[in-house]
């Protein structure tokens, strides 16, 4: 995530939990600048979770340092979504992960592009995903001149 210096780069290589492939994911400017300062704040960085949970035994078995689980992602999307002043219900880590490939498809309409950003195998997953339907692709059809 970290550049050799310690500058949080703009790009930064995941592998998905469900499938295995390796995602890209593209970092914005006020992404990258409140990562750059969480690390330097909590000494995460190199050789840590970026993210650690703060439970170090389970069972009187030393874990030692653990990504947060994501029952803890769940529960901070939804207290960073009340600090907001938003309906906490209204979001999840799903749909924020949906609302940018969402964006994205809206200002390109680039199933694509979007099938590639999120991993899917295929293109029929991704507009399942978006929740793009026949009436809409027909109607995206129609309205596209050619001439």
């Amino acid at each position: 995530m970290t550049d050799s210096q310690g500058i949080v780069r703009g790009e930064c290589s995941t592998t998905q939990q469900k499938t295995n492939k390796v995602v890209t994911v593209n970092l914005g400017e006020t992404t990258r600048e409140a990562l750059q300062t969480w690390i330097e704040v909590s000494g995460n960085g190199k050789d840590k979770y970026l993210f650690s949970s703060r439970t170090k035994r389970y069972n009187r078995i030393e874990l030692g340092q653990q990504p947060i689980s994501q029952i803890q992602y769940q529960r901070l999307v939804k207290s960073w979504m009340e600090l907001l002043g938003v309906a906490a219900d209204d979001y999840s880590t799903h749909s924020l992960r949906k609302t940018k490939a969402s964006a994205i498809y809206d200002a390109t309409k680039n199933v694509e592009a979007v099938r590639q950003l999120l991993g899917h195998a295929s293109v029929a997953a991704t507009s399942a995903y978006l929740g793009i339907e026949q009436a809409k692709a027909l109607d995206i059809a129609k309205n596209h001149k050619m001439f």
